[in-house]
C-alpha cells in the first residue's frame, strides 16, 4: 500500500491540531479520556505511530470519524469499513 507521508516539526503528531478524534461521540463530553489519548498518542513519534488514526492517515490522506487511536481493526478492515459506508 502506498501512502501520504506527512512532515512534521518536533515530537507531537503533525496532526494533533486538525484531528476529529476529539469530536468522537466515545471521548467528546469526556475530558479525561481525551487527554489519556492525547498523552498516549499525540505527543512523541513512537505514540502516534502506534495510533491507529495516524496509520489509517498515512494511507488515505484522511481518516475517517469512526476511528479511535486505539481502534483494534487492522487497516484494511477500516479501509473496507469506510467503503462500505460511502456506498
Amino acid at each position: 500500500m502506498n501512502g501520504v507521508h506527512a512532515s512534521f516539526e518536533g515530537e507531537r503528531c503533525p496532526n494533533v491540531e486538525s484531528c476529529s478524534m476529539p469530536g468522537h461521540p466515545m471521548v467528546k463530553g469526556d475530558p479525561a479520556k481525551l487527554t489519556r489519548y492525547q498523552q498516549e498518542f499525540c505527543l512523541t513519534r513512537e505514540a502516534f505511530a502506534m495510533c491507529k488514526r495516524y496509520q489509517v492517515f498515512l494511507e488515505l490522506g484522511f481518516c475517517p470519524g469512526f476511528v479511535l487511536p486505539d481502534t483494534d481493526s487492522d487497516l484494511l478492515t477500516i479501509i473496507d469499513e469506510h467503503d462500505n459506508m460511502m456506498k
